[in-house]
């Protein structure tokens, strides 16, 4: 798609509870002082899982938000279990989920919701089916960098349990948080 400065890609996505984020992003940080790569620091990315990814029109980002927001209300927080580290393609490293009910639901009702308002993003790999739900620990990694993060991922106890409880939506280019909705308890 060529650059068209009247639109931009929102990214919309899980957050975990207070305790599991500052576990999740200590791992990060140590990743990103031991590779030297600090794209994940530097943009102050909080550890996520992303449900989807839309191109919006920006007149159109006020409707956008009040969509998400509606839509974070009929999630309730719920408990998610991360099994392990895997990758893609040696570039990007991240924990993995189990893919349950929840993340599935959550994944096909909130594009069910946005298709028909706003452009798929982000190549369409948010889709529901071909979307691999994950934790980014480290992105743009080389080869090097990818073996000490996979290392220092290595401490992470799995399975490791959390619990979403919010969902924000963030521009992504640049990288800005545009809000953030408490789920139902």
């Amino acid at each position: 798609m060529p650059f068209d400065a009247s639109k931009g890609t929102f990214a919309v996505s899980l957050h975990f509870d207070d305790n599991s984020s500052i576990d999740i992003a200590t791992v990060i940080t140590e990743i990103a002082e031991v590779t030297m790569n600090r794209f994940i620091t530097d943009n102050h990315i909080p550890p996520h899982i992303t449900l989807g990814a839309f191109h919006v029109n920006m007149m159109e980002v006020p409707r956008l938000m009040q969509l998400v927001e509606d839509f974070s209300h009929t999630l309730s927080c719920e408990k998610i279990q991360f099994s392990g580290i895997s990758d893609f393609e040696g570039r990007v490293l991240f924990a993995k989920p189990v893919v349950n009910d929840y993340l599935r639901s959550s994944n096909a009702a909130l594009h069910e919701l946005l298709i028909p308002e706003f452009e798929k993003g982000e190549n369409g790999y948010y889709l529901p089916e071909v979307w691999h739900p994950h934790c980014t620990l480290g992105t743009r990694l080389s080869k090097r960098q990818f073996a000490k993060a996979t290392e220092i991922a290595g401490k992470i106890q799995f399975p490791f349990e959390t619990k979403v409880i919010e969902m924000s939506v963030f521009q992504c280019h640049p990288f800005a948080e545009a809000g953030r909705f408490k789920l139902k308890d």
